[in-house]
């Protein structure tokens, strides 16, 4: 009130002067008063405003604060299931990689349900078709496969065997490519950038591809046989990526853009939050590098950038969608275990729309194909990017519901279901999280802990 008395006053001291006649002051002066109440009214709301700003500012904050960490958290769970996912996709369908003759997985497994050993023997394995010396068919003389790579597996190479692609692996053991895939993780760790570095991966690829006992898988892909029978020619690291033009480019490619992808993009996820914006588009080209800069290290391919970065595309956006009421929902969701249903339908309906704007680059009506499979059986196809990439659209649209579901009719589909696998639990764990794997599928790995260990250490 004082505050209130200084200002009539002031006001009326001024204007006394200006209208010396009583009438005209009287008039003056409650008009006076009233502006002045209002001067003071709009004086003390502002003070108590900036009183309570000053006094939530705290809150404020911390609310932000809890929002990111919240987002945060929720890209980095993205993240980590991208890993487990392919891990997931690859070892269930290993049993029955190459099968294309369901009637065979029926008569040697029944159908695919868990982890599964593969069987010693398939009759109809072109196993002993590939060449020992280098990329697709041809001579089993050559001592690249046993000498140089896959040592002590030539035995099953060799001509009459019909031996199974995987047979000296276990059940819930992943092949070489999804080792592969571990070693990236082990490399990205040990940097200190803590990102792909092309010319340091080519040595460590190296010195783990010609260790004995570095893996225990039985076959190796056209393009690694390739790339070792140069290094055996004496090229350097960085010349002996090599294509045979038939065999490599192949959906294995995509089996290790999962790694590439997520620890591109956690440079930036401990320093800044996404919140109802896409990421950066500096991030999204240090990504696409990356991704470029592994497809050319290992292969020579005018393809397979093209669908390597269609397919990092669809993980990277999966990965990154982040509002917040959408984080929020996903670590409720996590927090109870899974079971809730928006978060689900969201899942589903990103992992959706991902692969109908896929199809539309490559020209392919996504959903014309998945309404004639819910009337026929799952696409079987080759390892032939034309058709298997269009595959795994199929099988990640039609079972986009339920990620389990999802690998499990991909690996009884049979054909190249190990890196369509791969690729697909990549996709899957990235919409869902790691809530959208059943518990027996990370417990049935093989090498569980040593595989939770590299995911950790990588993000």
């Amino acid at each position: 009130m004082i505050l209130y008395h200084t200002i009539i006053n002031t006001i009326g001291n001024t204007t006394r002067a200006t209208f010396p006649s009583h009438g005209a002051w009287s008039s003056t002066r409650i008009a006076a008063s009233r502006a002045a109440l209002i001067f003071f009214i709009l004086v003390i709301t502002l003070a108590v405003r900036c009183l309570l700003a000053l006094s939530l500012a705290p809150t404020i904050t911390q609310s932000s604060l809890s929002l990111s960490h919240t987002i945060m958290s929720v890209i980095r769970d993205r993240a980590a299931a991208a890993l487990w996912g392919l891990f997931m996709g690859d070892a269930l369908a290993s049993p029955v990689h190459w099968y294309y003759d369901r009637s065979r997985i029926g008569i040697d497994y029944g159908s695919i349900t868990r982890y599964e050993a593969p069987k010693l023997h398939l009759p109809g394995s072109i196993l002993n078709l590939s060449s020992t010396s280098s990329g697709g068919r041809g001579s089993d003389s050559g001592s690249i496969i046993g000498d140089v790579i896959n040592h002590g597996k030539r035995q099953y190479w060799l001509r009459g065997g019909n031996y199974h692609y995987h047979c000296t692996l276990q059940r819930g053991e992943n092949t070489l490519e999804a080792q592969l895939a571990r070693l990236l993780l082990r490399h990205v760790a040990s940097r200190p950038e803590r990102c792909y570095e092309r010319a340091s991966h080519l040595e460590l690829f190296r010195d783990f591809m010609t260790t004995p006992g570095s893996h225990n898988d039985t076959y190796a892909s056209t393009y690694l046989r390739m790339f070792f029978a140069n290094v055996v020619r004496g090229l350097p690291l960085a010349e002996c990526a090599d294509n045979d033009g038939h065999n490599v480019d192949a959906i294995d490619a995509l089996t290790c853009l999962g790694p590439v992808v997520v620890t591109s993009l956690q440079r930036d996820v401990d320093t800044r939050a996404v919140i109802d914006a896409p990421a950066s588009t500096a991030e999204w080209h240090a990504v696409e590098t990356s991704v470029e800069q592994y497809l050319r290290a290992l292969r020579r391919s005018d393809q397979l950038p093209f669908y390597g970065s269609l397919y990092a595309s669809m993980l990277y956006r999966l990965l990154r969608r982040a509002s917040a009421p959408e984080a929020a929902a996903a670590a409720a969701a996590a927090a109870s275990g899974g079971g809730d249903h928006d978060a689900n339908a969201d899942a589903a309906h990103a992992l959706r729309q991902q692969c109908l704007e896929a199809a539309t680059q490559l020209g392919f009506d996504l959903q014309k194909a998945v309404a004639r499979q819910y009337h026929s059986e799952d696409p079987m196809c080759a390892c032939y990017m034309s058709s298997a990439f269009p595959a795994m659209l199929v099988f990640a649209y039609k079972y986009a519901d339920s990620p389990e579901a999802c690998l499990l009719a991909s690996a009884n589909a049979g054909g190249e279901n190990v890196a369509r696998g791969s690729a697909l639990g990549s996709l899957l764990g990235a919409a869902y999280g790691k809530r959208g794997f059943s518990q027996w599928m990370y417990d049935g790995l093989l090498d569980r802990e040593a595989i939770e260990a590299e995911i950790e250490a990588a993000l």
